[in-house]
């Protein structure tokens, strides 16, 4: 019997090993992993039962601690900027650009940003920054599109909504679909047929149509309904972080009150007596305690020393943890370090621009992403009440609308970082047929046709006034080409030192 016991622990053994050594190393399980076991739930069911507490805690970080609300501030700055504008690229049916249908629809479509927020007080490119403030905060943006109560507006507005105002509690779906946090789906397709919004988070919800609804997230695995905000992978350490400064700075404080402690040889005096036999300062509880004042000079009793408090807080290990955790905060959120601290020390033109034109990948997707969901949407809904405003805008909308569609959204832009250098390199870049100079122009966040207006308006000003700079952009241009470093040798002379010191 025992034999037979040791040879199936054996075999089992065995089995064991065979099965460790076909497992991925992440997968087994040993002394330092035993405890490691994360749930593996459905992706709705995760963000369900997390999203509200991260939601709150993510705001309550933006208020309170300052490079989250930094990092938000940057995702609406160098994504939206001053706004995503549009550019109409209509085509006539035979395929020719319609020039004057082109400026009549970006002349109502700005008239209509004017309108855009239901009540009345947002700009469209405001609109804009505040879904992504919403999507850094609680990870999605909810917009209602609805007609405003006032009389006289335009019929179609939007209005944009907290996240929880999304339940479930009491609503009533259609059936065959299925219900999560507040969206009714289609179970077969994943296809989002309604929303349901309750007051405030509370009461029964109303049912809204798919169609009226603009929401969007970052979507991280197939079939999520939901947002989670970006923060999420860096809420503890940030809070870590917090709490470190806080305690930090109270030390600080604390320390900084105590200037200097004076030893005696006598304690049981407890130095309540000055040498002139007149009571000390500030005697409490038998600890006398005592304030200087500026040039004061003061003559101890026999054997006492006088001790200054050294001030060593916060210590170096403050700032290298400081800077790790900041680090860790831009990585989750794809924010340069040095755009989130605002330490650009130790920084050359080399690693400015690679900074940078990581930094532009990364915006790239980021950007595209409101462009397809909230920009475009916007606009086909704002062209079909139109149409059906004024038969005589847009003819032919409603039996062709791409042509009427077709357009370019021009997201912000990144500044150069060395605009002498940069700007030759896009002219050689130009001269050579590697770019466009439309392409040079979107890529800075302008608009070409904008830039070719108001150079035919400067000429113009300049042809009534009798004036020419024609010579001196020349010269200057000519500089350029010979020098870059000619106009400003300051600056760019040391930036060219530095890269072939680095090089």
């Amino acid at each position: 019997m025992f034999a037979a016991m040791a040879d199936w622990l054996i075999r089992r053994r065995m089995r064991r090993l065979d099965l460790k050594r076909r497992q991925y190393a992440a997968a087994q399980i040993g002394r330092l992993t035993g405890d490691w076991l994360p749930a593996n739930w459905r992706v709705n069911d995760l963000i369900a039962s997390s999203a509200p507490v991260i939601r709150a805690r993510t705001r309550q970080m933006v208020r309170d601690f300052a490079p989250f609300h930094r990092a938000v501030n940057n995702m609406v700055t160098f994504l939206i900027g001053e706004g995503i504008r549009f550019q109409s690229r209509a085509m006539t049916p035979d395929g020719s650009p319609a020039k004057g249908m082109r400026q009549q629809i970006e002349d109502r479509f700005l008239s209509w940003m004017d309108q855009a927020d239901v009540a009345g007080k947002l700009h469209f490119h405001e609109l804009q920054q505040l879904a992504v403030r919403q999507d850094g905060e609680t990870g999605e943006y909810i917009a209602l599109i609805r007609p405003p109560k006032r009389p006289g507006r335009h019929p179609f507005a939007l209005q944009f909504l907290e996240s929880e105002r999304l339940g479930d509690w009491g609503a009533r779906i259609a059936p065959g679909n299925k219900l999560a946090q507040g969206v009714e789906y289609d179970p077969d397709t994943g296809e989002r047929v309604a929303y349901h919004f309750c007051d405030e988070g509370y009461g029964t919800p109303t049912r809204v149509d798919a169609a009226l609804v603009l929401h969007d997230f970052r979507t991280l695995r197939p079939g999520q309904l939901r947002g989670v905000s970006p923060f999420a992978a860096s809420l503890l350490i940030a809070r870590d972080l917090n709490d470190y400064v806080g305690a930090e700075l109270d030390a600080a404080m604390m320390a900084s009150k105590w200037l200097a402690f004076v030893k005696s040889p006598d304690p049981t005096s407890m130095q309540a007596l000055r040498l002139d036999g007149k009571p000390m300062a500030g005697v409490s509880d038998g600890k006398p305690t005592e304030t200087l004042e500026n040039a004061i000079i003061e003559y101890l009793r026999p054997g006492e020393e006088v001790t200054f408090q050294a001030h060593t807080r916060p210590g170096e290990p403050f700032e290298a943890f400081n800077r790790f955790v900041l680090r860790m905060i831009a990585i989750t959120v794809d924010i340069p370090y040095e755009l989130l601290s605002g330490d650009y020390s130790g920084l050359n033109y080399t690693t400015l621009r690679g900074i940078r034109n990581d930094f532009r990948k990364m915006l790239a997707p980021q950007q595209s992403r409101y462009i397809l969901h909230l920009c475009r949407p916007t606009l086909r809904l704002w062209m079909e009440t139109e149409a059906l405003a004024d038969t005589g805008f847009l003819p032919g909308f409603f039996a062709d609308q791409s042509r009427h569609l077709r357009g370019v959204w021009i997201p912000a832009g990144l500044p150069e970082t060395d605009p002498q250098r940069e700007i030759k390199a896009n002219i050689d870049a130009i001269n050579a047929g590697l770019k466009s100079p439309q392409q040079v122009i979107l890529e800075r966040g302008d608009d070409p046709e904008t830039i070719l207006d108001e150079l035919a308006d400067w000429k113009t000003m300049c042809g009534d006034r009798n004036l020419d700079f024609s010579q001196a952009a020349k010269a200057i241009s000519t500089a350029l080409a010979n020098n870059p470093a000619a106009l400003d040798p300051d600056t760019s002379g040391d930036a060219d030192r530095k890269a072939r010191s680095i090089q």
